[in-house]
């Protein structure tokens, strides 16, 4: 590494910009005094000059007014060797006061900061201070800021100083919570999605992610990104989760995504969802008789008949991207499936529909479609809505060998054997 000129991301080694308030604490209850430093990403190593930032406090009317030879010294630690803290030579300016402030240089690595007296020209008052360091050479590293305010001081108040990331990855998680909201037990939800990005200048290495906490059972994570590299910008790595909970009431979880950004190395996701009864099984509804049969299903309508007669149904058809969905279990009896050659396996979200000799294999989410083994791609996929498995009424017609009809007018679906 060059020892001058060369710019560098500072990562790796902590060093920490203290800062400490040595304040006359005079009119304390009506103080209101916060703090706040702008910064830069990268710096030049083995030189000077480097803008590390501004340093702003910003003060209300009567702090300002009873402020006198207040002081403030911002000062680096003494090791490592060759750190060094100084104001910027375009010096300080006071936004909404007048008055006067001295910036001087009590050792290499601290600056003071003294008000002496400040005659306010609005409700808010800003002191702006322009800060340098200088950085050895061969040096490689971060700054964290931190605030040291005595309890009680003028200070003491307002919003903490940001980490400055230096080179470093910063992990960022959205959303913070997932809510599943009402699930049938033993019926898993769809997958809902947290993308993990990464706001820093370094690569993060996500080194696992875990669900915790109350239920972590009823929760199930879909991805293993253990070691996934994020790097820096707008890409983002995704982490699926579904609520699959065994017994009803609510329920409660964290999922925990560990990565080696040293200032959040387990960043936490709330996970919610109420678990609700399976609901009492509807009127047992025979298959058709003989060669034939006519089935007929109208869309957002809790009923269905087969051959004139009607079954009342617990959830209703529904049109979703041009596509009209029907609840398994009762398309699967109109078409004559018996209950027990319908299957559906929870771990690997497969739903098993047999009539005859035909086997039809289909998988929550996905548009692949097995008809006695053979792959077939729809263009669309099942899903779980309200607690039940809903299919595409017409590659399972097409997969059975069965004659569907759709009138748009009357927003019906005739199923024909």
């Amino acid at each position: 590494m060059s020892e001058t000129g060369k710019k560098v991301l500072l990562a790796c080694v902590p060093f920490v910009l203290m800062i400490s308030f040595l304040l006359s604490g005079a009119g304390l209850a009506e103080a209101s005094v916060s703090y706040s430093m702008t910064y830069v990403a990268n710096v030049a190593v083995g030189t000077s000059n480097n803008a590390i930032g501004s340093l702003e406090v910003n003060l209300d009317r009567a702090t300002a007014t009873i402020m006198s030879n207040d002081s403030v010294i911002l000062s680096l630690p003494s090791s490592p060797a060759g750190y060094g803290l100084r104001m910027a030579p375009s010096g300080y300016s006071i936004v909404g006061a007048t008055g006067d402030i001295s910036v001087s240089q009590v050792d290499q690595s601290s600056v003071r900061l003294t008000v002496y007296s400040l005659t306010p020209s609005s409700d808010a008052v800003t002191i702006v201070l322009p800060l340098l360091i200088d950085i050895p050479g061969g040096a490689n590293g971060n700054i964290q800021l931190t605030p040291e305010a005595p309890p009680g001081s003028l200070f003491s108040g307002g919003a903490s100083i940001p980490v400055a990331g230096f080179g470093i990855g910063i992990i960022r998680v959205a959303p913070n919570a997932l809510n599943f909201n009402d699930v049938t037990a033993g019926s898993p939800s769809a997958a809902e999605t947290v993308s993990i990005t990464n706001a820093g200048f370094s690569d993060i290495t996500l080194q696992n992610i875990s669900i915790t906490g109350i239920n972590p059972d009823d929760f199930k994570l879909l991805d293993n990104l253990e070691g996934k590299i994020v790097a820096p910008g707008a890409s983002s790595v995704t982490a699926g989760v579904i609520f699959d909970p065994a017994t009803t009431g609510a329920k409660q979880a964290t999922l925990q995504i560990f990565s080696d950004d040293p200032y959040t190395p387990v960043y936490q996701v709330a996970l919610t969802g109420n678990a609700l009864p399976v609901a009492s099984q509807p009127q047992s509804i025979p298959a058709p008789t003989g060669a034939s049969g006519v089935a007929v299903f109208k869309i957002g309508q809790n009923s269905f008949t087969v051959n004139g007669a009607v079954y009342n149904i617990d959830v209703a058809p529904y049109i979703k991207d041009g596509r009209t969905f029907l609840p398994l279990r009762y398309l699967a009896n109109a078409l004559g499936v018996q209950d027990s050659n319908i299957l559906y396996d929870p771990a690997s979200r497969q739903v098993t529909v047999i009539r005859g000799s035909t086997t039809v294999q289909l998988t929550i989410g996905s548009t692949t479609m097995l008809v006695n083994g053979a792959g077939a791609t729809m263009d669309t996929a099942p899903e779980i809505n309200a607690g039940r498995t809903y299919l595409p009424v017409a590659w399972l017609a097409q997969a059975l060998s069965v004659n569907i009809a759709w009138d748009a007018t009357a927003q019906t679906v005739t199923v024909t054997l």
